[in-house]
């Protein structure tokens, strides 16, 4: 007896297609969004800002309270902001580990992945920074002045209103200043890829080096002095400019190209080094 065997005949079966990943294009407004996000869940973010804020109106409060009754109005107005050179270096460390943090632990190459045109990248931690920094020194240094105001007022002591057009020029000049310090400190942080060393050269580029300059250079130099970051920023940073300073429009001018040199230097690093 013979078995037929019937061969099934074969059938195609459709399939649904795979769907193709969704290309969405990474927009700058996402990487700023993600170094923003950056910076509000890190806690010491809060503490920086805080620290910022306490630095310019306590020093201030303490600064117009030590005042003699005798001081002059030009004297008062920087009494008041003595706590600006605590809050830059504060910002500028802050810069400094925005810069750096992700090199060191190595989770730039994660970022730069997500973004491999890498300039994004950089304009959004500044853009993040400014955003976090400049409203809250501008609020700092309007506070601190009008709490040292009241201070000295309550000793009799004469002080600028900030109406002013000098004195809210120092006022707001020390905010920007405060957080151009931060964006150096962020280029820095870029190019050198190292904590410690970028916190060095901003020191030494800020504070040491003016010093020890003005001691060891012939009195002939001291004009040329003026073009460094901290002494130019010091002609729009103060109430009367003297005349050896440079005028507080050259002295914004020079200190924004020197912070400007620091960003393009930051750009060029990023795009062409390997991370």
């Amino acid at each position: 007896m013979t078995t037929i065997t019937r061969r099934r005949p074969t059938t195609v079966h459709e399939t649904t297609p795979t769907p193709a990943p969704t290309n969405r294009s990474t927009t700058f407004r996402r990487v700023l969004r993600s170094e923003r996000l950056k910076l509000t869940t890190l806690t010491s973010t809060w503490v920086t800002l805080a620290s910022v804020f306490a630095s310019l109106v306590g020093i201030a409060v303490i600064s117009a309270a030590a005042t003699s009754t005798s001081a002059q109005s030009t004297d008062t107005v920087a009494v008041v902001l003595n706590g600006s050179m605590l809050a830059m270096l504060i910002v500028g460390v802050f810069g400094v580990v925005t810069g750096s943090r992700e090199f060191s632990t190595s989770m730039i190459r994660t970022t730069l992945a997500a973004v491999p045109t890498r300039l994004p990248v950089l304009w959004a931690k500044f853009a993040a920074f400014i955003a976090f920094v400049l409203p809250t020194s501008a609020a700092a240094t309007v506070i601190a002045y009008l709490a040292g105001s009241v201070v000295l007022q309550s000793k009799a002591v004469d002080i600028a209103s900030l109406t002013d057009p000098s004195a809210i020029r120092a006022v707001l000049g020390t905010a920007l200043y405060i957080t151009g310090v931060g964006v150096i400190g962020i280029a820095l942080g870029v190019l050198l890829r190292s904590l410690g060393a970028a916190i060095g050269m901003l020191t030494a580029t800020l504070i040491v080096v003016p010093v020890i300059a003005k001691v060891l250079l012939p009195h002939s130099w001291s004009s040329a002095l003026n073009y460094l970051p901290s002494n130019a920023a010091a002609s729009f940073t103060t109430f009367a400019p003297t005349s050896s300073q440079l005028s507080p429009t050259t002295g914004a001018v020079v200190f924004a190209s020197w912070t400007a040199i620091g960003v393009i230097g930051a750009a060029v690093a990023l795009r062409v080094r390997d991370v």
